[in-house]
């Protein structure tokens, strides 16, 4: 018998928390989305085209280090972690022509 799994997402559990390199490229992160926001604002920056290469290197380097934090310990390749088991991904021939109806 079958158990009833009440989780809907896709993707599996979310982690617990997040290690050190990953806070760390957050914070990188979200300092460059910071300055590109408060450029948008119209915040006077003296030498924009070095205040825009920080802003996106520091966005370009923390989505880097955060994807090598998360997966630095585990194996290589395509991480479909039982997708095609959970119920919700396997519902059958009816569920693809549906989906392919509603996605064209």
């Amino acid at each position: 018998m079958s158990s009833i799994q009440r989780d809907m997402s896709l993707t599996g559990q979310p982690p617990k928390s997040l290690n050190t390199t990953q806070k760390i490229a957050t914070i990188l992160g979200l300092t460059g989305l910071a300055i590109l926001l408060l450029a948008g604002f119209n915040i006077d920056f003296p030498n924009k085209v070095v205040w825009l290469t920080f802003a996106l290197t520091a966005l370009t380097t923390g989505i880097i280090l955060f994807a090598k934090g998360a997966y630095s310990g585990q194996l290589e390749g395509i991480k479909n972690n039982g997708v095609w088991f959970k119920s919700i991904s396997s519902r059958g021939l009816w569920a693809w022509i549906a989906g392919l109806s509603f996605t064209g």
